[in-house]
């Protein structure tokens, strides 16, 4: 399952009834920035800037924790992991997948959105 919504239950603990807002601007600010970071890792894995890929691995990792998509984070934490030593066409097909794990995670975002 590439979303966890489970993941939203420490808000909903710690801050009630007003945790789907805070809920909502989270996934919101996601969904802005995960694409992003999908492209600007493409573009660090071209430009052979391998700490940088790294550490936006390891921010999208974070990020894709946060709102329970695991699969995501998974690929994330393999590219942060390996980033240094794998060659560039093995982080450009993780970095594939992680697009279409980005994309299935979305519409799941999305509809939870609209409920």
């Amino acid at each position: 399952m590439p979303l966890d919504p489970s993941a939203f239950n420490q808000y909903r603990e710690f801050m009630g009834e007003d945790a789907d807002a805070f809920i909502a601007d989270i996934v919101q600010t996601f969904m802005t920035s995960a694409p992003k970071a999908l492209e600007d890792m493409k573009a660090l894995i071209a430009a052979g800037k391998r700490t940088e890929f790294v550490r936006a691995a390891h921010t999208l990792k974070s990020n894709s924790a946060t709102v329970g998509a695991n699969d995501l984070r998974q690929l994330c934490e393999t590219m942060e992991r390996q980033g240094h030593t794998l060659d560039s066409a093995a982080l450009e097909s993780m970095l594939a997948q992680a697009v279409r794990e980005y994309q299935q995670a979305e519409r799941e975002l999305k509809d939870w959105l609209a409920k």
